[in-house]
């Protein structure tokens, strides 16, 4: 399964725009593992669009710090967006061939 989002990412979302986490997600955020996580790195430049918060890069990258800190594990996709799909597919081929 290949998710966009889980409920830890759930519950950071939740704690940065309105300063709680509802219990059943924070509930749900915990004691979940996955085989691979790969975490986003924010771009240096921002883009506006109904979906995007945080234009401000001091804000995005303190966001992304706590979810480097939540996903210790994840693998960090950063540079430009051939960059970071090489290192998605090289992360993945790692975990295919890691398989017994």
């Amino acid at each position: 399964m290949i998710t966009d989002t889980d409920p830890l990412l759930t519950s950071l979302w939740s704690e940065a725009l309105y300063g709680e986490t509802p219990p059943a997600v924070a509930q749900a955020a915990t004691g979940r593992r996955y085989d691979l996580t790969l975490l986003m790195a924010p771009h240096d430049t921002w883009r506006a669009d109904p979906v995007r918060y945080m234009p401000e890069p001091a804000e995005r990258d303190r966001f992304f710090a706590r979810c480097r800190a939540a996903y210790p594990e994840a693998v960090v996709l950063s540079g430009s967006w051939d960059e970071r799909l090489d290192r998605a597919t090289a992360a993945l081929q790692e975990l295919e061939d890691a398989r017994p």
